[in-house]
């Protein structure tokens, strides 16, 4: 199984002339990349493809918005077998979201809805996580819908005549974690983690609607438990976990939020599992710690060549005038007493470069891939329509 995860890309400078395998398309070929910039492509709000460019870029689908059809896909996608999966956060029968799958037979992919949400009768609606599989069963989140609307985790069976789903765990608000953003993550034994970007501890001044919760979800014997482990506080310890969390041999949790800190601009943090249940937070890096360093990580970290060292991407900060608050950063993390923070490049949104690093990076083969939300060289989008990029650390 192999995770594809759509971003908006930069651009780097001093980049040699290299071989790499393509990572972001589905057949395997060896691509020849020289360049001064790290942007392999600049997405042009059309089905055109950028001239000379030695990336490929082929749309799969165009999603109509419709009753028939999702819109507005803000997750991850998951590839297994000849299958993707996504969701769209609206569209669909109820305009409340969907689950699809894009499916790869004989030279053509093919979409179809697995289901619709309604955001009614308890069932969830803005999904704006992806879904993850075990089993072959999906699993995923809902940003609304459950109870007064705090959102839901659900699971998706595979059909017999139709994908059958169930509503897993409806959140219930402060001091229950609220409105989760994230994927989950599967932890093995029936064990999965996630994480809301509101709920939890309840009276705080820095979050009227609580800062958020890192939080556990158990099935066993036939029956769905959910665990708030952590709940952030808004100061030092951070606020508003936006992204997914990533996991350890030992067993610990590592993720990043949006803002709180030391500087009130976001923070990197691990979960260390302790005894008796117990789980203690330590803050890794805070954000902010100078006009040139990353703010605002709406991107989780994930793990270099080895687990002492993490990567990521912050939509703002860099220091570049060309946007308010900076164009965004990819950064590094080496552990050690305390964990060290290197910026490896600072968006500049000029000459056809990225801006707003939105979503998780990808780590593979020594290289670092992305997106950008926003840049670019097309003009048909205010602000640029995104790019894809590569950097080597």
């Amino acid at each position: 199984m192999v995770n594809l995860r759509a971003y908006p890309i930069s651009a780097a400078s001093g980049l040699a002339c290299v071989r790499l395998v393509s990572i972001l398309a589905l057949q395997s070929a060896m691509l020849t990349l020289c360049a001064q910039s790290p942007v392999i492509y600049s997405f042009t709000g059309s089905n055109k493809l950028v001239p000379g460019s030695s990336w490929t870029e082929t749309v799969l689908h165009n999603f109509a918005g419709t009753t028939a059809d999702g819109a507005e896909p803000d997750g991850d996608l998951v590839l297994s077998g000849s299958t993707l999966y996504g969701t769209t956060a609206i569209g669909g029968a109820s305009n409340d979201g969907t689950v699809f799958q894009e499916a790869y037979s004989s030279g053509t992919w093919t979409e179809s809805v697995l289901y619709n949400f309604t955001g009614s009768g308890g069932d969830g609606n803005g999904p704006f996580a992806g879904v993850i599989i075990n089993s072959g069963v999906l699993y995923g989140t809902t940003f609304y819908g459950g109870t007064s609307s705090n959102g839901t985790v659900y699971s998706l069976t595979p059909p017999g005549t139709g994908w059958t789903e169930t509503v897993l765990y409806k959140f219930g608000g402060p001091p229950d974690g609220a409105n989760p953003h994230a994927a989950l993550v599967f932890a093995g034994s029936g064990v999965y983690y996630g994480t809301t970007y509101y709920g939890g501890t309840t009276n705080l001044t820095n979050c009227t609607s609580g800062c958020g919760t890192v939080y556990q979800l158990t099935y066993s014997s036939g029956t769905w438990s959910e665990k708030v482990l952590y709940s952030f506080s808004g100061g030092s310890d951070g606020a508003n976990p936006h992204s997914a969390l990533i996991i350890d041999s030992s067993g610990a949790l590592y993720g990043t939020t949006v803002l709180g800190g030391a500087n009130g601009k976001g923070t990197v943090y691990k979960l260390t599992p302790g005894s008796g249940g117990s789980w203690s937070e330590s803050v890794l890096y805070s954000f902010g710690a100078s006009s040139s360093d990353g703010s605002i990580p709406r991107a989780g970290v994930v793990f270099g060549s080895s687990q002492s060292v993490l990567y990521g991407a912050t939509t703002s900060g860099g220091g570049s005038r060309n946007c308010t608050g900076g164009c965004g950063t990819v950064y590094k993390l080496s552990s050690g007493s305390p964990w060290t923070e290197s910026i490896l490049y600072s968006f500049t949104g000029t000459s056809g470069d990225g801006v707003d690093p939105y979503s998780d990076v990808i780590y593979s083969g020594g290289w670092i891939y992305g997106t950008t939300y926003n840049g670019g060289t097309s003009t048909n989008c205010t602000g640029g329509c995104g790019t894809v990029y590569a950097l080597k650390p």
